[in-house]
C-alpha cells in the first residue's frame, strides 16, 4: 500500500464483485459503507480499542464528491483524517484513491459527540481531543518540525499558524497545512 499524501491513516480494502453494479462500477450506496469502516477504524486506532464499545457519536453530515470510477476487483486506498475538532463535534475528511493512483473520491463529514443516556449531544471528551490532536499533529510535525504554533479558541476550534517571512500569503499556507475548509468570524477566515 502506498501512502497518501496529508492521511496518516490509510486503510486498504479490496472492490468486492457484489459491490459494483449493473454499469459495472461499485455502486454510490457502497462507498458510505468503505467511508463508515474506515472512519471507525481510525477512531479505534487513535482513541483505543474501548471506543469500539463505547461509540459515543453520531453521523450528522457527509458530503461526498465522486471524481473517478472504481470496478471490482481494484484494490482501494481510504485515508482518513480530523480537520477540526469543535466543542462538540468534529470534522473529518477522506480520500478513495485506486490503486494507481487514481483519485476516486473526495468526502468530508462532521460526527457529534452523543450521550445516548440523555438522548443529547455532549461536549467532546478532553481524552479524545488530546489523542486526536496528538495522531495528526504527528503528521505536520513530520512534513515541518517545530514549524507551526497551535491556538484553542473559547471556542474550541482550533487555529494553526506559522511564522514565514518569505510566503505571500500566510492564510493560504494555513488552510493547505492544516486542510481546513472551516472560517469564523474570530479566525479572520485562516482556520
Amino acid at each position: 500500500m502506498r501512502e497518501m499524501e496529508g492521511y496518516r491513516f490509510v486503510q486498504a480494502r479490496d472492490v468486492e464483485f457484489r459491490d459494483v453494479d449493473v454499469a459495472g462500477h461499485v455502486n454510490n450506496a457502497v462507498y458510505l459503507t468503505y467511508l463508515e469502516t474506515a472512519r471507525i477504524a481510525y477512531l479505534v486506532e487513535v482513541l483505543g480499542a474501548d471506543f469500539a464499545y463505547e461509540l459515543s457519536l453520531i453521523l450528522a453530515s457527509i458530503t461526498v464528491d465522486f471524481r473517478a470510477p472504481a470496478r471490482f476487483p481494484e484494490r482501494l486506498e481510504i485515508g482518513a483524517r480530523v480537520t477540526r475538532v469543535g466543542t462538540k463535534s468534529f470534522a473529518m475528511e477522506h480520500e478513495v484513491r485506486a490503486g494507481d493512483g487514481r483519485l476516486v473520491l473526495e468526502a468530508s463529514s462532521v460526527l457529534v459527540a452523543y450521550d445516548y443516556e440523555a438522548d443529547a449531544s455532549m461536549a467532546v471528551p478532553e481524552d479524545w481531543r488530546t489523542r486526536l490532536d496528538a495522531y495528526e499533529e504527528e503528521l505536520c510535525g513530520h512534513l515541518m518540525p517545530n514549524a507551526f504554533t497551535k491556538t484553542t479558541l473559547d471556542n474550541g476550534l482550533r487555529v494553526v499558524t506559522a511564522d514565514m517571512p518569505a510566503a505571500k500569503s500566510v492564510a493560504c499556507f494555513v488552510m493547505l497545512a492544516a486542510g481546513s475548509r472551516y472560517e469564523t468570524r474570530e479566525t479572520n477566515g485562516i482556520a
